[in-house]
């Protein structure tokens, strides 16, 4: 139990350290500019070679990538398991707390909202959202609606970052 722990401790230390290098030797494949935040030994599942992650791609916290489908469990006598291969396109965002489930391909300029669960296929510029995943918006909507939030034109959210970093209290001054 003692080196159980131990070597759990050294996979959480060492995905911290270098998240991309740890995971590519697990077999992950990625892309350039590929950016994990707050990353974790077990976020590509227990099957990480079956997922490929392109360009410009942005992870967020609790993001969790599932290749294999446990159901099969409850069936020992067909001997079966069920897997499947994650592809994810180039310029993605994948927001805190979505999963993603074996069999999907994920394609290019993609925003998948947070707390989402991905269970089919996503086309090219879309956002999706939800549980099951589904397209909200199209990639051009969603940056014509920052364009307007940058010119002011939605008072419900910052215009910049700037401004709403100086209203931190925290902040040195």
């Amino acid at each position: 139990m003692i080196k159980q722990n131990i070597s759990h401790l050294i996979s959480v230390i060492r995905c911290k350290r270098n998240a991309i290098k740890f995971f590519k030797k697990r077999g992950v494949k990625f892309g350039n500019n590929v950016i994990i935040y707050q990353p974790k030994p077990g976020m590509f599942s227990t099957e990480p070679w079956l997922v490929t992650v392109g360009n410009n791609v942005f992870i967020g916290i609790d993001v969790q990538f599932l290749t294999h489908d446990m159901g099969t469990l409850l069936f020992p006598e067909k001997n079966f398991v069920i897997c499947g291969n994650i592809k994810v396109g180039n310029n993605v965002v994948i927001g805190m707390g979505a999963m993603i489930m074996p069999g999907v391909t994920i394609g290019n300029n993609v925003i998948i909202g947070a707390r989402s669960v991905v269970t089919k296929d996503i086309s090219d510029n879309s956002v999706v959202a939800g549980m099951p995943a589904k397209i909200i918006n199209s990639f051009d909507k969603y940056s014509q609606k920052i364009d307007l939030i940058k010119c002011g034109g939605n008072p419900r959210y910052w215009q910049s970052l700037e401004e709403m970093h100086k209203l931190n209290p925290r902040r040195k001054k």
